[in-house]
């Protein structure tokens, strides 16, 4: 089979899930023209999975401009920017330093075409596919529920710089063929659906597409994770034949059980005395509950969730990187959940948090970057939906395939 090419722009890029799920649909070869991130430690994790940054590297290569070139570079993209913190990164200090930091991630943005700060970028080249994770800090119910209102100041209102990105390509006729987005299920709620009205309203009226949605269950695309996201796909209307549809939750008795670690540091293990104190006396916690619907869990505190391992996890959230949720052992043990494997939460390989790990990603950075991240799976479901809709009606998506063995 022919791979569709694809070029793309990745807006809000965090660790590339988007395009991941994209390539792993074998339907597509997407060509990333250009990312735009601001989150150091993430671009860091986006460059040793996608481009191949790795120590080696940042020592052997042999076009690095001065230092404070660099320094002067990554300032004028905002790059490190904390927007929760109003706290800027001063470049100009970590290249006086002996150590390779300001190489390394320099190197970084060159390699993944890093555009930096989204409201610094004043035009994009085209690309066939957009895709823009807006943050979510202050739509979702775990944030600050500011909102997201052109004039509110808040991160998730930075939707709004890339819908000025794509009104200028208007401008310049170089409007995408598609566009993705992906926020919080709340997105979507009562609270902000006024909102969500007014940018598909946009996208119709002023830019010319098609706009479809759907919030989808990491649960329901075959990873053992509680995690509802709604999916915006776009559509150019001269381009648009309408047989796009999003797929149907396929039925799965995948668990945690089946992405644990064989192997982990005897750190993840809780104390003996927090052992005692969460110490599991239900009987009927411990039962094979495969197939379920629902995570089984036991709430101990404010923060503390014991999940038992042959049932589904809750939500992973960036905002619980300092003290991750925890899963049952077989014997009664209770231990931290790895970063590898909330990266394979994710629908990511053990190989692509061992690439950041090398780079001196710590644990805390890992963890965020999973919360923060995008189920590939769901992104690699759609990707098989628009290749069935506009590129070959006679492809089998795989939330279409039990249909067809049913009927064999």
């Amino acid at each position: 089979m022919n791979k569709i090419k694809l070029t793309a722009n990745i807006l809000f890029s965090g660790i590339g899930c988007q395009e991941r799920g994209f390539q792993n649909s074998n339907l597509f070869d997407l060509e990333v023209l250009n990312t735009s991130e601001i989150n150091k430690e993430a671009v860091l994790t986006y460059a040793a999975i996608h481009c191949g940054l790795n120590e080696n590297l940042i020592n052997t290569y042999t076009d690095y401009p001065t230092r404070k070139e660099m320094a002067q570079h990554l300032t004028d993209i905002n790059f490190g920017y904390d927007p929760e913190k109003d706290k800027y990164v001063d470049w100009l200090k970590i290249a006086k330093k002996k150590n390779k930091d300001i190489e390394k991630y320099w190197l970084a943005c060159k390699l993944s075409n890093n555009l930096g700060d989204i409201s610094k970028i004043q035009e994009l080249p085209y690309a066939d596919l957009w895709t823009c994770s807006f943050p979510c800090t202050n739509i979702s119910r775990a944030g600050k529920m500011r909102g997201l209102k052109p004039d509110s100041g808040t991160s998730s209102s930075l939707l709004w710089e890339n819908m000025k990105l794509l009104a200028k390509a208007k401008e310049n006729n170089t409007l995408p063929k598609y566009i993705m987005f992906e926020n919080v299920s709340n997105l979507v709620s009562e609270r902000f659906i006024n909102d969500f009205n007014d940018l598909i309203s946009i996208l119709d009226k002023d830019l010319g597409y098609n706009t479809y949605w759907k919030i989808l269950n990491a649960k329901d695309c075959k990873i053992p994770q509680n995690r509802e996201r709604v999916f915006v796909f776009c559509i150019r209307k001269n381009i648009d034949n309408k047989e796009f549809s999003f797929p149907k939750p396929i039925q799965s008795n995948i668990t945690i059980n089946d992405i644990l670690d064989d192997y982990f540091d005897s750190k993840y293990w809780l104390s003996d005395q927090i052992q005692e104190r969460l110490q599991i006396t239900d009987p009927t916690f411990s039962k094979n509950i495969i197939g379920t619907t629902k995570p089984e869990f036991r709430k101990i505190g404010q923060r503390d969730v014991v999940y038992n391992k042959n049932s589904i996890m809750g939500t992973l959230l960036a905002t619980d990187y300092k003290q991750p949720k925890q899963i049952l052992e077989d014997n009664g043990k209770v231990r931290k959940i790895t970063p590898n494997e909330c990266f394979k939460l994710m629908g990511l390989t053990s190989e692509d948090c061992e690439k950041a790990r090398e780079l001196g990603l710590a644990d805390m950075n890992l963890y965020k970057q999973a919360g923060n991240g995008i189920v590939t799976n769901c992104c690699e479901l759609i990707a098989e939906h628009l290749y069935k809709a506009q590129y070959n009606s006679t492809f089998i998506c795989t939330d279409n395939m039990i249909d067809v063995i049913n009927t064999m």
